[in-house]
């Protein structure tokens, strides 16, 4: 999955992670990729870290319960890479955590050939631990690295989400300022909202730029409101795309996901306003980002 964050990719990724034919990476392991030397499964059978990741979850969701409503994350969720890739001093996870803007000009400037190789390591080491050996993977930041990703895996099926990037804005942004009431002593959001406004738009442009090294045969445009309709559809479309064939035990998986997994979620949703809580005009956004439109006009606009 290659996208923007918050255009789809977790919930697509966790469908796609319905077939059992795939190996997905779950938040638990994505925190402790390699065991404990020694350690193993507790006498319930349950790996310490999932346990360990279990009693992080139900904190979080007392020290920030709306966190549920904008990115639910238990230990079994399907989640990034670029957790995996942080290993390597090279992903943008620290930027979700605080502005910096020294180092993601550092990290822009490296060579992420060799980064990827390292993510590629990582895999084999993990499919090795518990297989099966074929991946389906998501990372916002591959937009931006899509040289590197592509000829690290040269046969991967891409999921290309497109949603329209101020609602992206608005729904990260908002997400960011109510972490940062346990990050930080004060919150700012106009400091938040223009550094992540400025982070979007290279993101977009990195993407402009590069689309066209996958290769048309390896790619699936995934519109946003097209996979909201009929995201089992949009899954299986994919899966076909991958050379795997949907049968019916792959149709019960997706069936399940979706029925469990509503759209707006099971507990209600959050209102997002990008005027009222951060004080910027969507119409002046729509114009800075008009060349992502005009790249891929099949967006629908969202914002307001």
């Amino acid at each position: 999955m290659v996208g923007l964050p918050r255009s789809g990719t977790t919930h697509l990724v966790n469908l796609l992670a319905t077939d059992v034919r795939l190996r997905s990476l779950p938040w638990w392991e994505a925190q402790e990729p390699i065991p404990w030397m020694g350690s193993g499964p507790g006498r319930d059978g349950v790996d310490p870290r999932f346990q360990r990741c279990q009693r992080d979850y139900e904190a979080t969701n007392l020290a920030s319960p709306l966190t549920r409503l904008m990115h639910d994350r238990p230990p079994s969720s399907i989640e990034e890479e670029c957790e995996l890739m942080d290993l390597d001093l090279c992903s943008y996870v620290i930027e979700w955590m605080a502005r910096l803007p020294a180092w993601r000009d550092f990290a822009e400037g490296l060579d992420h050939h060799s980064h990827y190789a390292f993510l590629r390591r990582e895999l084999q080491v993990l499919s090795t631990l518990r297989g099966p050996n074929r991946w389906v993977l998501k990372c916002p930041q591959h937009l931006e690295r899509l040289g590197p990703l592509i000829s690290t895996f040269p046969d991967a099926t891409i999921a290309f989400t497109l949603r329209d990037p101020v609602a992206v804005l608005q729904s990260a942004i908002t997400m960011l300022a109510y972490g940062d009431r346990n990050r930080r002593t004060s919150i700012d959001p106009d400091g938040l909202a223009a550094y992540w406004v400025d982070r979007i738009e290279r993101l977009l442009r990195s993407a402009v730029r590069d689309a066209h090294l996958i290769p048309p045969s390896q790619r699936v445009d995934v519109e946003f409101r097209a996979f909201m309709s009929d995201d089992r559809a949009m899954a299986e479309t994919i899966l076909n795309a991958a050379g795997l064939t949907v049968g019916d035990e792959c149709r019960a998986g997706l069936d399940a996901y979706v029925a469990s997994n509503p759209r707006g979620g099971r507990d209600g949703r959050i209102a997002y306003d990008l005027r009222a809580d951060f004080g910027l005009d969507p119409d002046e956004l729509y114009e800075r980002y008009a060349f992502y439109f005009d790249a891929f006009p099949q967006i629908h606009r969202e914002a307001t």
